[in-house]
C-alpha cells in the first residue's frame, strides 16, 4: 500500500460513520487518528513555492484564466464550461483550439522558470505519496464488523480488518 492510498481509506472510514457497533467504531476511530497523523506529517514535509514565486504563480494563473475565458465555450451566464463533472478541464471552442494551444505555449514560455519549478516540486512531492506505508493499523476483528456493512464499504478498509 502506498501513502496516497491512505486518502481512500480515510474517506471510507468517514463513509462508515453511520454504522453502529462500539468495537467497530472504536477501531475505525483509532485508525482514522493514525492515518490523519501520518498524512499531516507528509503534508507538512511537502515543499512549496517561496512567496515571490507564489506571486508570480498568481500572475500566471490570472493570464491563463484570461485565455480560458477568451477561448472557452460559455454557459448562458457567460461562465466557461467544463468538459466533465470533475471541473478540471475547460471546454475550449474547437474552432479556436489551435489558437488557444499556441497562447498557452507562449504563456508557458513566458513563465518557463516558474513552470519548471512547479513541475520539479510536483514530481518531488508526488514521490512522497508513492512511498510505501509503514504504519501499524489497529486491527478490527472480523467478528466485530457489523453484518450490515456492504462489500463496497468493507473493501477499502480491508487492511484494517483481521480474521
Amino acid at each position: 500500500m502506498k501513502k496516497k492510498d491512505l486518502y481512500g481509506i480515510l474517506k471510507a472510514i468517514e463513509g462508515l460513520s453511520h454504522i453502529k457497533g462500539v468495537k467497530f467504531a472504536y477501531g475505525l476511530a483509532k485508525n482514522k487518528k493514525i492515518i490523519i497523523d501520518d498524512l499531516t506529517l507528509i503534508e507538512e514535509s511537502l515543499e512549496n513555492l517561496n512567496e515571490e514565486d507564489k506571486k508570480t504563480q498568481d500572475e500566471y494563473n490570472e493570464r491563463r484564466m484570461t485565455l480560458i475565458t477568451k477561448y472557452s465555450e460559455k454557459d448562458i451566464d457567460g461562465n466557461p464550461l467544463f468538459t466533465d463533472s470533475s471541473k478540471n478541464n475547460y471546454k475550449i471552442n474547437k474552432a479556436e483550439q489551435k489558437d488557444f494551444n499556441d497562447c498557452i505555449v507562449e504563456l508557458n514560455d513566458d513563465y518557463k522558470d516558474l513552470v519548471d519549478k512547479i513541475n520539479k516540486l510536483n514530481e518531488k512531492n508526488n514521490k512522497l505519496f508513492e512511498d510505501g506505508v509503514g504504519l501499524e493499523f489497529y486491527k478490527i476483528k472480523l467478528y466485530d464488523v457489523p453484518e450490515n456493512v456492504s462489500l463496497k464499504e468493507i473493501e477499502p478498509i480491508m487492511e484494517l480488518v483481521s480474521d
